[in-house]
C-alpha cells in the first residue's frame, strides 16, 4: 500500500508541474535550416572537386566539377547574437574511387606492369610484360605487401571530402560598429578513410556603422592540416600522379585569409527579394603573401526558395598550382626542360594525360625528347630519367550554381 501512495503521489506531481511551470516563460531561442544544392565545390578560389575532371579524363575548366548537397542548421541560443552553426558537404557525383590509368599494376597508381611490353621504343619490349607479371605473382606469394596484378582504383573519389563544419560565434552591434568572432572547426568526416583529416580557424569580423553592408573577415588557421593523401585534387601526369602531388591551395598552419565584401539586397515584391553581393581575398600561407582571389554572387529568393549564381576569378596563381613553391630552375626557362613552375599556372591536363593510350604517347614522346634534346636532365628534378607531361593552363575564372529550400523554426 505503501509503494502505491507513493506511486499515486508522483503521478500527481508529475501532473501539476507543468501548470506551476507557466509562471516561468522560457528563453526565445530559433533555428535557421537552409538545404542547398551546388553545382560545383570552390572554397576560397580552389577547385575542391577538380577530381571529377580526372575521372572522367577531360581538361580542367570553368565548371568541371560535381553537384553536392550542402546543408546548414544554425541555433541561435537564447544569448542575443550567440549562435551555433553545423554545415556540410556531400558529393552527389563522382564519390567512389575510379581507375583512370586503366592499367596492370599492384597498386592504386602503381607502375605499369606492361609498360615494357606496350611501348614500342623500348628495346626489351618483347621480354618486359612476362617478367613483369611474374615478379609481382612471386612478390604477392612471397608475402610481400603488394596485391597481385590486377586493375586498381585510384584515390580520386569525391566522397573522401564530405564535411561536416562546426562553427561556434558571436556578432553584435555597437556604438562603433558590428563586430564579430567565433571558431569553426573543418573535418572530413568519410570514415572510410582513416587518413582524413582537417583544421580549426578562429575569425574576427567588422562592419563600420555608417557602411554595415561592408565587412571585413579575418580567419586564421590555428591547427594542422593533411589532406596530402585523400583530398588533394592532382594534375600530374600519369597514374601514380593522380594522388601524388600536394595543391598549394591547402591551408597550412599559421596561414591567414582575409575577406573583404559587399552585400546587400532589396525587396522585389512580397516574399520575393534579391541579394548581391561581391568582394576580394587576400591569402597569405607559406612563401605566399598575396590577393588570392575576387568573388560574387546574386540569389534570387521566393517564399523560402532560392536560386543563386557565383563566379569567383582566381589571383595569384601560387595558391592553386601543384608545383612546389621554391624549385624553381633558376633562368632556364622551365618549359625547355619539361617543367612548370608554381607561378605559371600550367597543371597537367587531366585529358592528355590519363588512360594507356595517353601514357604510351606521352611516353613515347619523353623517349624521343632524351634523345634529341640535348638537355641531361629533360623533365627530372635533378638529372633522371626524361619525363613529358601535357600541360594547361589553369582556368582563370570558375562559377557554379545554387538551389536550394530555406526555413526557420
Amino acid at each position: 500500500m505503501l509503494k502505491k501512495t507513493i506511486a499515486i503521489s508522483l503521478v500527481l506531481g508529475l501532473v501539476s508541474t507543468p501548470a506551476f511551470a507557466q509562471d516561468d516563460e522560457l528563453p526565445d531561442a530559433s533555428i535557421d535550416v537552409e538545404l542547398a544544392f551546388v553545382s560545383n565545390y570552390l572554397f576560397r578560389g580552389s577547385d575542391l572537386f577538380a577530381n571529377r575532371a580526372v575521372q572522367k579524363g577531360e581538361s580542367l575548366g570553368s565548371h568541371t566539377g560535381a553537384w553536392a548537397f550542402q546543408p546548414s542548421v544554425t541555433f541561435n541560443t537564447p544569448v542575443s547574437g550567440l549562435y551555433f552553426n553545423i554545415w556540410g558537404s556531400f558529393a552527389m557525383q563522382g564519390r567512389t574511387d575510379q581507375d583512370v590509368d586503366r592499367v596492370l599494376q599492384t597498386s592504386p597508381g602503381g607502375a605499369d606492369l606492361t609498360s615494357a611490353g606496350s611501348v614500342p621504343l623500348a628495346s626489351a619490349y618483347t621480354s618486359g610484360l612476362p617478367t613483369s607479371l611474374n615478379a609481382a605473382v612471386e612478390a604477392q606469394r612471397a608475402g610481400a605487401t603488394a596485391g597481385l596484378p590486377g586493375y586498381y582504383a585510384e584515390a580520386n573519389g569525391l566522397e573522401r571530402l564530405d564535411e561536416i563544419d562546426l562553427t561556434i560565434g558571436y556578432a553584435a552591434e555597437t556604438t562603433v560598429g558590428t563586430m564579430g568572432f567565433g571558431y569553426v572547426a573543418y573535418t572530413l568526416v568519410n570514415d572510410r578513410y582513416p587518413g582524413n583529416s582537417g583544421f580549426d580557424e578562429i575569425f574576427f569580423s567588422y562592419a563600420l556603422p555608417q557602411l554595415p553592408e561592408l565587412g571585413l573577415t579575418v580567419y586564421t588557421v590555428v591547427d594542422g592540416l593533411d589532406y596530402t593523401d585523400n583530398q588533394t585534387p592532382s594534375h600530374a601526369a600519369g597514374a601514380a600522379g593522380v594522388a601524388a602531388d600536394v595543391a598549394r591551395s591547402t591551408p597550412q598552419k599559421s596561414s591567414q585569409y582575409i575577406d573583404l565584401t559587399y552585400s546587400s539586397g532589396f525587396e522585389v515584391a512580397e516574399n520575393i527579394s534579391l541579394d548581391y553581393s561581391f568582394g576580394a581575398g587576400y591569402g597569405r600561407q607559406e612563401r605566399v603573401q598575396a590577393l588570392r582571389d575576387l568573388h560574387a554572387g546574386i540569389t534570387l529568393n521566393a517564399y523560402g526558395f532560392f536560386v543563386g549564381y557565383n563566379v569567383v576569378q582566381r589571383q595569384d596563381w601560387r595558391f592553386f598550382d601543384t608545383d612546389a613553391i621554391g624549385t624553381d630552375d633558376g633562368n632556364i626557362p622551365a618549359w625547355v626542360v619539361g617543367r612548370s613552375t608554381s607561378t605559371d599556372g600550367l597543371v597537367g591536363d587531366p585529358g592528355q594525360t590519363t588512360g594507356p593510350i595517353n601514357t604510351t604517347f606521352n611516353s613515347n614522346i619523353a623517349t624521343l625528347a632524351a634523345a634529341t634534346s640535348g638537355v641531361s636532365d629533360y623533365g627530372a628534378a635533378s638529372g633522371g630519367a626524361a619525363t613529358y607531361t601535357p600541360r594547361q593552363k589553369l582556368p582563370r575564372t570558375l562559377w557554379y550554381v545554387t538551389v536550394g529550400y530555406g526555413f526557420s523554426i
